[in-house]
């Protein structure tokens, strides 16, 4: 999950100019579905990492007691498009943990980062330091930026980093520096002046961050995000119906809901940000062809578009 910056001036005066030479139809589906891909399938998960988030903010209020001490640090692990990233932005919102100004200043409680490549120790305080908008020389050395770092993230009162696409940690060549990032990340949870809480997302191969070291894992929890199977297609209903519906304002047509669940679990090899992706892209097909119901070539026609693949290997007009 990472900050949505404003557009630019020049940004938004070329969508201008691009909207002036659109019809009114086209621009009414190109907002039902921008408004499409903003909505959110609420899902148990969402409840799950809403509650580990609220024992890690009273862990930064119950200082002086171990008892939250395994809450310091959250792993979220799961293959890619397994709807890390979407929780993340539907959860997180609701923490409490906007932007504010006091007497102190601009405070930012929750600092979104995406890990940088590679991802060294200098690199990651760079990035930081990046989001945060505070420049610095791209010569900067690592023993220059740590306690730059350090001082920003008491003056900003960050209180949560979130640190996106955290396997990225992994592929440090030298374990020494792997050791150092792992070191270095607890050191942030326990600063005296400044304790903060964090979250790792990434792939499930970010799990040896913290199964490597007693240290991060005595001071972690984790939570995966497993592939939907068919023993759950009953969910992947509720979200195709959710999805066509309720966000896209379709009936549904003659969709074989029950089937084309267990098709999408297939054709999505269970990941559900892709599940849920590809429903949108075959509601986007049918807001782009101007209809009120979706018709079920709707989905033959949204899984070509992501494989590309032959009409005699389509898995949403193959009979079996």
């Amino acid at each position: 999950m990472t900050m949505r910056k404003e557009p630019s001036r020049g940004r938004l005066e070329a969508i201008a100019r691009l909207k002036s030479s659109m019809t009114a139809e086209e621009l009414e589906s190109a907002d039902r579905r921008a408004h499409l891909n903003t909505q959110h399938c609420t899902m148990a998960r969402d409840q799950i990492v809403a509650e580990q988030i609220k024992i890690m903010k009273q862990s930064l209020i119950s200082i002086e007691t171990d008892d939250f001490k395994n809450h310091r640090i959250l792993f979220l692990v799961g293959e890619s498009d397994s709807g890390k990233s979407a929780c993340l932005r539907h959860v997180l919102p609701k923490m409490g943990l906007e932007s504010y100004a006091d007497e102190h200043g601009e405070a930012q409680p929750l600092l979104p980062v995406k890990m940088p490549t590679p991802c060294t120790i200098r690199n990651i305080a760079v990035e930081c330091l990046r989001v945060l908008g505070v420049p610095v020389k791209s010569t900067i050395k690592e023993s220059v930026v740590w306690p730059i770092l350090r001082s920003q993230l008491v003056a900003r009162r960050v209180v949560l980093i979130v640190f996106d696409e955290a396997q990225r940690m992994l592929k440090l060549d030298n374990e020494n520096e792997l050791q150092k990032v792992s070191d270095t990340l607890i050191t942030l949870v326990e600063m005296e002046e400044w304790p903060l809480r964090m979250i790792l997302s990434g792939v499930p191969q970010l799990e040896t961050l913290r199964t490597r070291d007693d240290q991060m894992e005595n001071r972690s929890q984790i939570l995966r995000f497993g592939p939907v199977t068919p023993t759950n297609a009953d969910k992947v209903e509720e979200w195709l119906l959710e999805v066509v519906t309720q966000h896209a304002s379709l009936e549904i047509g003659d969709v074989p809901v029950a089937d084309f669940s267990l098709r999408l679990i297939r054709a999505c090899e269970g990941n559900v940000g892709s599940i849920i992706s590809m429903i949108r892209v075959a509601a986007g097909i049918t807001i782009g062809d101007g209809r009120a119901a979706m018709k079920a070539s709707d989905f033959a026609r949204a899984y070509h578009k992501k494989t590309a693949c032959s009409p005699q290997s389509n898995l949403f007009s193959a009979t079996n």
